[in-house]
């Protein structure tokens, strides 16, 4: 959702808030991919142990993109292009 769906809708002419908010929603998405990952590889080598830390980080990753998309972030900010 976060790779996809939140970078959804770019105008012809981006911004370039909507250039940096592209990028931390990539960024979000790659780490909740490789925390997803991190997850399975416990799963899959019997190592057993907690997956707080992997979802921890996965949760994180989401809340701050869903931030970014809800507008809580660069709200203030004047973007010098509009």
């Amino acid at each position: 959702m976060v790779l996809r769906r939140f970078r959804a809708f770019t105008p012809p002419v981006p911004t370039v808030q909507k250039v940096l908010r592209n990028r931390i929603y990539t960024v979000c998405g790659v780490v909740m991919l490789l925390a997803f990952a991190a997850i399975s590889l416990m799963a899959l080598t019997d190592r057993g142990g907690s997956i707080f830390w992997p979802e921890t980080v996965a949760v994180v990753a989401f809340s701050v993109a869903w931030l970014v998309k809800g507008q809580t972030y660069f709200r203030l900010i004047k973007d010098p292009a509009a």
